[in-house]
C-alpha cells in the first residue's frame, strides 16, 4: 500500500475554497492541490461505506401551484442533463440522484412552506455501491489514524458538505463539486453527508442516477415547519 499522503497545513483549506470560487476553477496551485490529494487518500483509507442492493432511500419534490396529482416514479428521479441545475455535489448539466435516509429528511431538503404539497418517492438500490462517508454522526467506526487527521477530516470536509449555503450564490458549491469529481474519479459511486436541514437524517448523492430506482410515490402536505432560535445577547 502506498504511504499516506501527509496532512497539509489547515490554512490551505480556506485557500482552497477561495481559489476554486474566485481564481482557478479547474487547476489548483500546489498547496490546495496537496490538500485535495490528502482528502482523497484519507477517504480511500478510512471513509468507505457500502450500500447494499435493496436499501431504501427517499427523494421529495415540491408540487407546482394547484398540482394535485403526485409526480410519477419517472418524474421523481434525477432530471435530464439539459434541465439539471447545479447542486451541492453536481455542476450544471451533470445530473446526480440526491436521496435522503428517510421521508422526513427528504421533505426537509426540498425546503417546502406551510401548505405546500410534496411528492415523496421511495427508492431501492438496484445494486451495491460504495460511497464516501462524510457524515459526522452516521456509520462511524474506529479509524486507525492519528487524532489530528480525523479532526482535520471532520472540520474541513464534513462541515463543508453539510453547511447551508445561499442558493443565490452561484459559486458557493464549486469547492464541493470539485472534491466530488475527484472522489468520483477514484471509483466511488456517491457521497454520504449529513443533512443541514434535519439533524436526524443524512443524504446520499449517487453519481449514476440509475443506481437506485423509484418503487412508489405518495403525496404529503406540509402542516408545520420548526425553527430553533439561538440567542446571542
Amino acid at each position: 500500500m502506498d504511504a499516506p499522503v501527509p496532512l497539509p497545513p489547515l490554512r490551505e483549506f480556506a485557500r482552497l475554497t477561495r481559489e476554486l470560487r474566485f481564481a482557478n476553477r479547474f487547476f489548483l496551485s500546489p498547496g490546495p492541490a496537496a490538500l485535495v490529494e490528502w482528502v482523497v487518500s484519507y477517504a480511500l483509507r478510512h471513509k468507505r461505506r457500502m450500500f447494499a442492493a435493496g436499501r431504501r432511500l427517499y427523494r421529495a419534490r415540491k408540487h407546482e401551484l394547484h398540482q394535485e396529482r403526485p409526480y410519477s416514479r419517472r418524474e421523481i428521479g434525477a432530471p435530464p442533463p439539459m434541465l439539471s441545475g447545479q447542486g451541492r455535489i453536481n455542476p450544471v448539466g451533470v445530473p446526480y440522484l440526491y436521496l435522503a435516509s428517510d421521508a422526513q429528511t427528504a421533505v426537509a431538503e426540498a425546503r417546502p412552506w406551510i401548505g405546500c404539497k410534496v411528492t415523496v418517492g421511495e427508492f431501492r438500490m438496484v445494486h451495491a455501491v460504495e460511497v464516501v462517508n462524510l457524515s459526522r454522526r452516521r456509520f462511524l467506526r474506529p479509524v486507525r489514524a492519528g487524532r489530528d487527521e480525523e479532526e482535520a477530516w471532520k472540520r474541513l470536509i464534513s462541515s463543508l458538505f453539510s453547511t447551508p449555503f445561499d442558493p443565490r450564490d452561484d459559486t458557493a458549491y464549486v469547492p464541493t463539486q470539485y472534491l466530488a469529481e475527484r472522489l468520483k474519479r477514484e471509483g466511488f459511486g456517491g457521497i454520504l453527508y449529513d443533512s443541514a436541514l434535519r439533524g436526524e437524517g443524512y443524504n446520499v448523492a449517487l453519481f449514476t442516477p440509475e443506481t437506485a430506482r423509484a418503487t412508489r410515490c405518495s403525496v404529503v402536505t406540509v402542516r408545520a415547519i420548526g425553527y430553533r432560535i439561538h440567542r446571542t445577547a
